[in-house]
């Protein structure tokens, strides 16, 4: 779950392009099939860009949610949250930045007029966007300087606008601490699946694994929706309960967790929210059927 790095260009105002690199042949036919797949299964009459969604409500009467969008209303029987935890930058709080002469912007919202070759640039952050960022720039600038620092700057977002069957808010819900069943499922959220939920990051590994382990879960999710003709399963508290301390208690001797090891990883109360404690393979098995003893299966 890659932290964002800020990047600081200076003294420069006149409106510039950014300058050609090759990319390489890996990188193009990823591009290549990322923008070709849509067509080639059929869904790209069904993507709406653009659209922001401002509030997800669940109406217990039809058991649907009603969701608010920037192209209108629209209702759904399962809502997938997929919009990642790290979407947010964060600019650091650092005296003067407000009126820096020079071009100033987070690599989240890269500034493609931006012009490099030749300019003073200053890098904040060494995360996995800076891995990437670093290399590519550092030929071309007259000289780089990359800064270090703890937590990083771009905080996961908790200011989810989704209204469960309690009329809390995720946020209220979570109250600063994260959780959810295998990583998916929140117990008065029906029929809410998140992808890359609480404590599914990785440190070690791609994301790419948990990513279609939960998509998989999640089509369980939805055939067990249409085999039992249920209007919506329910997480039950009790299994988050019990899938929360199995986490815990294998966070508890990690690295995360020992040597004072202090990072954006942990909330207020020491807890690690964010990473998934073992292996890809340990995920998938965890999550590769539903047990519907989990859920509270509401009728239609």
């Amino acid at each position: 779950m890659p932290a964002t790095s800020r990047l600081t260009c200076t003294r420069s105002r006149s409106r510039l392009t950014r300058t050609g690199r090759t990319a390489s042949p890996g990188s193009q036919r990823s591009g290549t099939t990322w923008r070709a797949s849509p067509t080639r299964h059929g869904l790209r009459g069904h993507l709406r860009f653009g659209a922001e969604v401002t509030e997800a409500r669940w109406d217990a009467g039809p058991a649907r949610w009603r969701l608010r969008t920037g192209h209108g209303d629209l209702t759904a029987d399962v809502v997938i949250s997929a919009a990642g935890p790290l979407s947010e930058p964060r600019l650091p709080d650092i005296p003067g930045l407000a009126t820096f002469p020079g071009e100033v912007f987070h690599s989240a919202r890269w500034d493609h007029g931006a012009r490099l070759d030749g300019k003073r640039v200053a890098v904040v952050g060494t995360g996995a966007s800076a891995i990437q960022i670093v290399p590519e720039i550092q030929p071309e600038v007259a000289r780089l300087v990359l800064f270090q620092r703890t937590p990083a700057w771009v905080m996961p977002r908790r200011d989810r606008a989704i209204t469960g069957a309690g009329g809390l808010t995720l946020a209220q819900t979570w109250g600063g601490d994260m959780r959810a069943l295998r990583g998916t499922t929140v117990p008065g959220f029906p029929n809410l699946c998140l992808v890359v939920g609480p404590n599914t990051g990785l440190g070690h590994s791609s994301m790419i694994h948990i990513i279609e382990s939960q998509l998989r879960y999640i089509l369980g999710y939805l055939a067990v929706l249409d085999r039992t003709g249920a209007a919506a399963l329910d997480a039950r508290p009790g299994a988050l309960e019990r899938w929360s301390a199995g986490i815990e208690a294998r966070m508890a001797s990690s690295v995360w967790a020992t040597g004072g090891c202090v990072s954006w990883y942990l909330n207020a109360a020491g807890r690690n929210t964010t990473l998934w404690p073992g292996s890809t393979l340990r995920f998938r098995r965890a999550t590769r059927r539903l047990d519907i003893s989990e859920y509270r299966v509401i009728a239609a």
